[in-house]
């Protein structure tokens, strides 16, 4: 039987490379053997390597470790350890306590409580909610309060403004009625002015009238007078002729419109001197000023 003793022949110096021993050859480097270099070995000379030359390793030369090299300690590795106490590990393993200063009482005390041993004040700081806010909160939160207090401006603005309106307004009919009231009281005035003015117009009115009558009443005395003494002339009872007759008042009441009559003393009279005397015939006469009449007599009182 024919054994195939050709096998391809590794390079005697060849290591593995690791990752960072890995380089590429190039074209200068790698070395192709010509004829002349190839030597054909026989069996004999065969270069594989036996089961004695491999390199591969081994199940002794394994890095992976074993049960023997496991770094989980073992019941003997535990005999080491310094047994710990039941409440935990000993004062030379302990952490020393921090030294903590009480806000309140100022006094130093080493401890880990949340509390001053002293006087029981709390070392932990409250925060505010303003402090809780953060500074991005607190950024929101002063332009909330600042737009609120624009918009309350503004709206405190409109709202006097309103105000201010519905108080002028009130004002404004306020005047309106006190001007009504006193554009009212004028014309009252005015009214009972020109009603008194009326009345008084008419008051006057009629006593001119009175008077008219009055003087109309003595007038036509006079007249009666001096007719009746010319018919006594006529009838020879009286001697002279009665050229006009005049009267007065001799109680006064000829003025006084209260009065409805009056006492008269007239002269019929016959002669007139230079000197504004005058001579006649008397006569008595009283005039009722209601009825508009007169009676006369010849003589005096």
């Amino acid at each position: 039987m024919e054994h195939d003793d050709h096998h391809d022949d590794p390079p005697v110096d060849e290591t593995t490379p690791g990752p960072g021993d890995e380089s590429t050859p190039g074209p200068s480097d790698e070395a192709n053997p010509g004829p002349a270099d190839e030597a054909t070995s026989g069996p004999g000379d065969d270069a594989t390597p036996g089961r004695d030359d491999e390199s591969t390793p081994g199940p002794a030369d394994d890095a992976t470790p074993g049960p023997a090299d496991d770094a989980t300690p073992g019941p003997a590795d535990d005999a080491d350890r310094e047994p710990a106490g039941p409440d935990g590990p000993t004062d030379g393993d302990a952490p020393t306590p921090p030294e903590r200063i009480c806000r309140r009482c100022s006094t130093v005390a080493a401890t880990t409580g949340d509390f001053c041993p002293h006087c029981g004040a709390s070392y932990v700081r409250r925060r505010t909610p303003w402090g809780r806010l953060g500074r991005r909160g607190r950024r929101i939160t002063v332009a909330v309060v600042l737009v609120a207090l624009l918009g309350g401006g503004g709206a405190g603005a409109v709202l006097k403004v309103r105000a201010d309106d519905r108080a002028e307004q009130r004002e404004q009919a306020a005047r309106d009625r006190r001007e009504a009231a006193a554009r009212a009281e004028r014309a009252r005035e005015e009214r009972e002015s020109a009603e008194a003015a009326a009345a008084q117009e008419a008051a006057d009115e009629e006593e001119r009238l009175q008077r008219r009558l009055r003087t109309f009443t003595v007038r036509e005395l006079r007249k009666a007078v001096t007719k009746d003494a010319r018919g006594r002339h006529a009838e020879g009872v009286l001697e002279d002729r009665a050229n006009s007759t005049s009267c007065e008042n001799t109680d006064g009441n000829e003025d006084d419109l209260g009065e409805d009559s009056a006492e008269y003393s007239c002269i019929a009279v016959t002669e007139t001197d230079g000197d504004g005397g005058s001579r006649g015939y008397r006569f008595s006469a009283r005039v009722d000023f209601e009825e508009g009449s007169f009676t006369w007599r010849l003589g005096g009182d």
